[in-house]
């Protein structure tokens, strides 16, 4: 269990963007990009490794459910954290929806950022904003503006 430096998250962050590119042109499909969302600087321990397999596994029974067929998939791992990305042969906007429900209902659902992004490369924004891990104010920028500390 090793802190994640600022260099983790933003190099985490590019290879996530070139896989997301990559599959895009490969499969023409709308992706899940599944992360979780920790306060921190330890992003990947047992902890945080079980809230990921939940999300997983809660967005694969989902996806069952509907019958939405997965045609690759990748998973990682790294210091900034935990990752899995699917290309699903379904509508962004009916993924989207899905999402969005597991992350209200699962207990564990306010960690989990399940991104998704259309076969054109657009993201489908949620209709309201989540409120903030550590003060619970609505908005998405207290981290990166570094509005109060994490304890």
């Amino acid at each position: 269990m090793s802190e994640a430096t600022l260099i983790d998250v933003l190099a985490a962050r590019d290879r996530r963007a070139e896989l997301q590119q990559k599959m895009l042109s490969s499969y023409g499909l709308s992706l899940i990009s599944f992360t979780l969302n920790i306060a921190g600087p330890i992003k990947a321990d047992a902890w945080a490794a079980y809230a990921f397999r939940q999300g997983k596994a809660a967005l694969m029974a989902a996806l069952g459910s509907f019958g939405y067929p997965i045609r690759a998939e990748e998973e990682v791992s790294s210091p900034a954290g935990y990752e899995w990305m699917a290309a699903v042969d379904t509508e962004a906007v009916q993924l989207k929806k899905i999402c969005v429900s597991i992350e209200h209902r699962h207990r564990m659902g306010r960690l989990f950022d399940m991104d998704v992004i259309a076969a054109d490369g657009l993201k489908i924004s949620r209709e309201e904003e989540r409120a903030c891990l550590v003060c619970g104010k609505p908005g998405r920028g207290c981290a990166s503006r570094r509005l109060h500390p994490l304890t």
